[in-house]
């Protein structure tokens, strides 16, 4: 497994910040049908409604797959090189992988809400039912992670999200790159970049106005929240 670090940790302005509140459904989901299972999808943010929409059904979709059934590995590797009596060098590694293949018939659109940042959140819901699934979609999720420590401690990772149609052509990518606190970000839908990195997106939460206060406030969720 190779690690890919973008070169536009090099080109990176120094983003703006947003702010949005996220929708009720999200902390309170309306789950009124115990035969139905249920899932959020969420769309990058600042897409047209119509391109959000179909991201975030996509998303909830796969989503909804993966707490059913998948194909799961993982590896883990750890070491220590001595290069002489002064310098030693500690390295571990791990590395991840998710598959399932998944359809969207039966799913439902319980709710629909747009944000500040036109990201859009859908709760959706599909009958537990014990046919077969069809073969729509495959979804493959991987996650690497590494961490170096001889002199300096350096952390560099991966989280990957692809969803295929049954050709194999890719309908919707994405990707998060980090090299200690800095992060890049790759999202494509039918071969479209769809994320734009010039923002910070802040999310408070339902109790307190101040998002300097907010619990949701954290470094996984200033790059959007799918993120």
């Amino acid at each position: 497994m190779c690690f890919l670090a973008h070169s536009s940790y090099l080109l990176a302005q120094a983003p703006v910040k947003h702010i949005s509140i996220l929708p009720d459904c999200f902390f309170e989901p309306n789950l009124r049908d115990s035969l139905r299972d249920y899932a959020i999808g969420i769309s990058d943010p600042d897409l047209i409604d119509s391109e959000a929409y179909k991201q975030a059904k996509l998303r909830g979709a796969a989503v909804l797959a993966m707490a059913k059934t998948f194909t799961f590995s993982k590896s883990v590797e750890s070491y220590q090189s001595v290069f002489n009596t002064k310098a030693k060098q500690e390295v571990n590694k791990c590395f991840a992988r998710l598959t399932c293949k998944f359809d969207t018939v039966g799913l439902r659109i319980e709710e629909k809400y747009y944000s500040e940042f036109d990201e859009c959140f859908l709760l959706l819901s599909k009958h537990e039912r014990k046919l077969k699934l069809f073969d729509e979609f495959k979804l493959e999720a991987v996650y690497y992670f590494s961490s170096t420590k001889s002199t300096d401690y350096v952390e560099t990772g991966m989280i990957g999200f692809d969803i295929m149609d049954s050709e194999s052509s890719k309908l919707l990518l994405f990707s998060k790159y980090r090299v200690d606190n800095r992060c890049d970000i790759v999202s494509k839908f039918n071969e479209e970049n769809t994320y734009k990195s010039d923002k910070l997106y802040i999310y408070p939460d339902k109790i307190s106005s101040d998002y300097f206060d907010s619990k949701l406030l954290c470094a996984d969720l200033k790059y959007s929240f799918w993120s």
